[in-house]
């Protein structure tokens, strides 16, 4: 179930920074099915680059500035 809300989530990319974020969360539970010690470990990465789209989205929102819609 987990796998599949995953995939989800990397159906709908907008952006080389999703990308990323998208195959760190692969690696990250790769890495956790060989050993469940380098969880926190490998979830690290992940973590530091979802807090950064949150910050960089929280920085536009008080400027002002609304992402370019693609479609």
């Amino acid at each position: 179930m987990l796998g599949g809300w995953w995939n989800h989530f990397g159906q709908d990319l907008r952006s080389n920074i999703g990308v990323a974020l998208y195959a760190s969360g692969f690696f990250a539970a790769l890495l956790s099915m060989r050993s469940m010690l380098w969880t926190t470990t490998a979830m690290l990465t992940t973590l530091a680059i979802w807090l950064y789209i949150k910050t960089r989205k929280s920085k536009r929102v008080a400027r002002g500035v609304s992402p370019v819609e693609r479609g």
